[in-house]
């Protein structure tokens, strides 16, 4: 598992560097099943504010085109980014078939006012990253 890392710590172009490094690292690990994390951050009127970025083990029982964020996990982070005056505002999950479109799965799935972030792995490049919303809606969001 990629540990998880702190986008704060960078201010590089539109996505940190370091986030997207972590997003695709993770992601060809991997390989040909999909991952997940969660999306740690603030909430705003017309923003999300994406400060941490958290892996984990995908708990779907076909991995392969679909993931699952273990409860475990997100009540562990829910706890730490209270302490952290964060919250979860939404998942990330990457798409190994080089899909950059949200699934209907991924539409349904993803809690109403959450962003959610398609991770499609290149491994001679910087990942695709493409954000959605409840929809297919992309709420805009901007990195600390």
């Amino acid at each position: 598992m990629v540990e998880e890392t702190d986008s704060s710590s960078t201010t590089a172009g539109p996505w940190p560097h370091q986030a997207a490094r972590f997003l695709n690292r993770a992601a060809l690990i991997a390989g040909p099943l999909e991952t997940c994390g969660l999306i740690l951050g603030v909430r705003e009127p017309a923003t999300i504010q994406v400060h941490r970025l958290t892996h984990c083990a995908n708990a779907a029982h076909q991995p392969e085109d679909s993931f699952l964020i273990p409860p475990g996990h997100m009540m562990e982070w829910d706890r730490k980014a209270a302490h952290m005056g964060l919250q979860i505002v939404g998942a990330w999950h990457s798409h190994p078939n080089g899909e950059s479109s949200p699934s209907p799965s991924d539409l349904k799935g993803l809690p109403e006012h959450w962003l959610g972030l398609i991770v499609v792995p290149a491994p001679d490049t910087a990942p695709g990253l493409v954000a959605y919303g409840r929809g297919g809606v992309a709420p805009s969001f901007v990195h600390a």
